[in-house]
């Protein structure tokens, strides 16, 4: 292995490596956040461990702001989702693996493209 390639492949994995730890820092921050109480989220350092770690923002979140009802309205949408999206890939897959036509190319490149954009990208309008 050439010594460029070797010193390249530790840039990268170097480079890997930050943006890993920053996203783990980032969520054991959001995570010991999240066990302060109001009173010790106000008054302490945010960097700070929690003195006293509680759950019940948790609970509280669970309650006042109706996370079980979105959680179940999220299983309801998710469900029916991936159900269409499974039936029409399937049938898709079927036809454009065991028969021939004209446009096969044509459609097969139409579904090829769908996958690669966003979900979220087709749902935003444009702001221009």
């Amino acid at each position: 292995m050439p010594r460029s390639s070797a010193l390249s492949r530790v840039g990268v994995y170097a480079v890997l490596l930050l943006y890993c730890g920053g996203s783990v820092g980032a969520f054991l921050w959001m995570v010991s956040l999240s066990l302060k109480s109001n009173t010790e989220f106000i008054s302490t350092d945010p960097l700070a461990l929690p003195q006293e770690p509680s759950l019940a923002n948790y609970g509280s979140a669970w309650v006042t702001a109706g996370v079980g009802e979105f959680f179940v309205n999220t299983m309801v949408v998710t469900f029916f989702a991936v159900g269409i999206s499974v039936a029409v890939s399937a049938l898709a897959a079927y036809v454009l693996g065991r028969v021939e036509f004209r446009l096969r190319g044509v459609v097969l490149f139409g579904f090829t493209a769908g996958l690669m954009v966003p979900g979220f990208l087709i749902l935003c309008r444009s702001t221009s």
